[in-house]
């Protein structure tokens, strides 16, 4: 399993066993916060914390983590299953020491062992935010399969620092629009393989 595969199928693992925002403050109302190491961060809104000083979304480490933290939301795919998706949002960062992003996946219906699988999948790792930087638009664009059964999309943060996120779009684009997509590797076989060793 490819790195990018691992970590999609950590915060599928993760945005499915928690229903609630984790005990170590309230996330905003529709968010969840998710990650590796989800009580190493903190979230909330910040109430005039925005790029025009309205609300804006954070995430903020709260010790050296063990891993990465993500303010996330899971939606049906519904209507969005045959169309090319972008999720964008203004962020700013402070101190980030490792890297930050926004992130799109898209997920299978549950399979036979009631999970679902990653179809297509973008974290910004390769353009990832580091540093402190001040208000900029980012976007991860997708196309959701006729066989997508849900959508999951954030902000991630790995390691110390701080991201806010502000003026968020979850939205139909034109197939013009490129996709940013990231290599998931090869797909699975559909039937066992040389299970005899003899190859």
């Amino acid at each position: 399993m490819s790195y990018l595969a691992l970590v999609a199928a950590v915060i599928v693992a993760t945005a499915l066993s928690l229903a609630i925002a984790a005990p170590n403050g309230p996330a905003p109302q529709g968010w969840i916060l998710a990650g590796v190491a989800p009580t190493s961060y903190e979230v909330g809104t910040a109430p005039q914390g925005g790029q025009f000083r309205g609300p804006a979304g954070f995430i903020r480490a709260k010790e050296t983590p063990g891993g990465f933290g993500t303010l996330m939301q899971m939606v049906q795919a519904g209507d969005f299953r045959g169309k090319r998706v972008r999720f964008a949002a203004t962020v700013r960062t402070e101190d980030v020491a490792n890297w930050a992003g926004l992130w799109m996946r898209v997920d299978s219906e549950r399979g036979d062992d009631g999970r679902p699988r990653t179809l297509a999948f973008d974290n910004m790792k390769p353009r990832g935010i580091k540093g402190t930087t001040g208000w900029q638009r980012y976007e991860v664009v997708l196309d959701v399969s006729e066989k997508a059964g849900a959508l999951a999309y954030g902000i991630l943060l790995d390691g110390k620092g701080a991201a806010w996120l502000d003026q968020v779009r979850l939205e139909e684009v034109p197939l013009s629009v490129p996709t940013t997509a990231l290599d998931l590797g090869p797909p699975l076989p559909p039937k066992p393989q040389n299970l005899d060793f003899s190859r």
